[in-house]
Parts: C-alpha cells; sequence; structure tokens
C-alpha cells in the first residue's frame, strides 16, 4: 500500500472514529436547566423566560393592574424592549411574546396588536385604519397603559473565568406620561466554558 492510499485510509478510520464519539440529538425542555445549554456569553432561552414570568408577576400584582378583571381588562400597547447586548443571535421577541401572551393569559389584561407602539398584526392595522377613513371614527381602544423595556449588559473577566450580567428592566407608563409600575431582573452567570445538559 502506497503512502497516499495508507494517509486515506488513517483519515477515512479516524473519521469514524470522531463520528461514533458524537451524541445523538435529543428533544429537550429549552426552558430546564439540566437540559438545556447554558452559555457564559449570551442569553439563553431559558434566561430570557425566567425574565420575562417574574416581571409578568411583578406587574401582574401591582395595584395599577390588580384593580381590572376579564369584564374590564386593562388595554396595554407593549413597545419593544431593546436590547443593548452583545448577543447578535439573541432575538428580543423571545422577551416581546413571553410578557404579552403572559399578560393576555391572566384574564386582566388584553396587549394592542395594532398602533404606532406594537404594529404587529398588519392586516388588522390597515383595517382599523380603512374603518377610521370611511367612518371618521376610530374603532381601536385607547390603551390604559404603556409597558416599554430595556436589556443591559454587564460583562467581566478575571483570567479564564467569565461572567455576564443581564439586567431586564420594564415600566408601565400611564396617559399622563408617569411610570407608575417599575421593575428590573438580573440574570447572572459565570464559567470558564458553557455548559451542555442532558
Amino acid at each position: 500500500m502506497n503512502h497516499i492510499a495508507l494517509k486515506l485510509t488513517l483519515l477515512a478510520g479516524l473519521g469514524i472514529t470522531l463520528v461514533g464519539c458524537g451524541r445523538e440529538a435529543i428533544k429537550i425542555d429549552p426552558y430546564a436547566e439540566d437540559q438545556a445549554i447554558t452559555s457564559v456569553r449570551g442569553i439563553d432561552p431559558k434566561d430570557a423566560n425566567e425574565a420575562a414570568l417574574a416581571l409578568v408577576n411583578s406587574l401582574l400584582q401591582h395595584p395599577a393592574i390588580t384593580r381590572f378583571d376579564a369584564n374590564d381588562p386593562a388595554v396595554l400597547a407593549v413597545s419593544s424592549v431593546r436590547a443593548n447586548v452583545s448577543d447578535r443571535q439573541f432575538d428580543v421577541d423571545q422577551v416581546n411574546k413571553t410578557i404579552r401572551v403572559e399578560l393576555n393569559k391572566s384574564g386582566r389584561v388584553l396587549t394592542s396588536t395594532v398602533g404606532s407602539i406594537g404594529n404587529e398584526d398588519v392586516l388588522a392595522s390597515e383595517a382599523a385604519e380603512a374603518e377610521q377613513f370611511l367612518t371618521g371614527r376610530s374603532n381601536t381602544a385607547p390603551a390604559d397603559y404603556t409597558l416599554s423595556g430595556k436589556i443591559i449588559e454587564n460583562y467581566t473577566r478575571a483570567g479564564d473565568f467569565k461572567q455576564s450580567v443581564y439586567i431586564f428592566q420594564m415600566s408601565l407608563t400611564d396617559g399622563r406620561g408617569l411610570a407608575v409600575w417599575e421593575d428590573q431582573v438580573a440574570i447572572g452567570k459565570k464559567g470558564t466554558r458553557n455548559r451542555v445538559g442532558f
């Protein structure tokens, strides 16, 4: 066997060995600490979910919202949460949608999907504009409050250790422009490398 054939045989054998050492894909709960990947630097799905749920729970316990019920729910125009983070793969809609879903499920809040803030449903927005043009009046309910937020990242390292802290901030503003509720949740992680859960 010549040199080239021997090298190809060795490389092929090495490739089979490396493939055999891998793990097959499995289904996981992306929000479970012991199953999903925990990255040192980056907002993981479980981080976004944990922070969003904590903020929603805080908001729903505030008197500004507890005075409403299923028969007379509060109308919230949800502004997009801004993210000032280095993680370019993070989609802030993870936080936006979780907050809106949980608020709507509470029965005390309805969130707007049309209008200048939170214009998510383009067809509904166009239908509302057409209705207003034809009738001279708007059929869009005025919002009782607007909800806005921001995510801030603080990153430090000491030797091989890296630490990331993500601060999720939210504010509820009334028609006078006053912040009637504000809260923030910090998610912190540190380590020398990412952790893989199974």
